[in-house]
């Protein structure tokens, strides 16, 4: 779409039609809304998803901050579903069963092989031993501040019951991910995002897996070899 060098911007009128009445469908937000926030009329904004007139590049920045998508995904289409998400409610009901029943499972097992009886952990998290019961069943779904006590009392770390398998689990380390890169200092994001240095980073990653130990015997093995030659 861009040209890398910043020094010419291309694109597809339709394309950009399509990527704001996209993006903004998605957002959730109405033509009256986003055209209050912009200050110009609705008709106005309609008239840009139908690509009869062209936004100015502030409007066209306002917007992509408005739905929360970056520029060059309002202008490439086919990308934007990497930036936003449409959930399928039959996926979403399937999604929350077999999570209901994995922290179900993982309860059970860390109650069991602790052999905490039902009446003892009743007594410890102040949760009836019958709606216990019902949760390792996954037959109900467990509060959060029951499931806070019940981790607590069976020593499970609470952070490992987060999902991050599933769709979900997904969308929400890419958000960490994306907050967490963020809040480097600029010239750390800059140095990253720089194609040019992307070998750098291959090559830090690869030490990184050899470990220190083993790092430190294969620095002094090239030494060793520097030395040889220079004798």
């Amino acid at each position: 779409m861009n040209d890398q060098t910043g020094s010419k911007l291309s694109f597809s009128s339709e394309a950009l039609a399509e990527g704001l009445k996209i993006a903004r469908e998605a957002s959730g937000k109405s033509t009256t809304e986003c055209s209050q926030l912009l200050g110009i009329s609705a008709s106005r904004l309609r008239s840009y998803e139908s690509g009869r007139y062209l936004p100015s590049l502030p409007e066209l920045e306002s917007l992509a901050y408005i739905y929360n998508i970056p520029l060059p995904a309002l202008l490439e289409p086919q990308s934007l579903p990497k930036y936003i998400h449409q959930p399928n409610a039959d996926q979403l009901k399937q999604l929350l069963d077999i999570r209901l029943r994995i922290i179900a499972t993982r309860l059970q097992l860390a109650r069991e092989n602790q052999s905490i009886s039902y009446k003892e952990l009743a007594k410890q998290t102040a949760i009836p031993a019958s709606r216990i019961k019902k949760y390792e069943r996954g037959e109900q779904p467990i509060p959060l501040n029951e499931l806070t006590a019940l981790s607590e009392a069976l020593g499970l770390e609470f952070e490992n019951l987060i999902d991050r398998e599933s769709p979900i689990g997904a969308w929400q380390t890419t958000l960490v991910k994306m907050q967490s890169f963020s809040e480097l200092p600029e010239e750390t994001q800059a140095y990253a995002l720089n194609p040019a240095n992307q070998p750098y980073l291959a090559l830090i990653k690869r030490l990184q897996a050899i470990g220190q130990e083993n790092f430190e015997q294969l620095a002094g093995s090239i030494q060793t070899i520097l030395n040889t030659f220079n004798e």
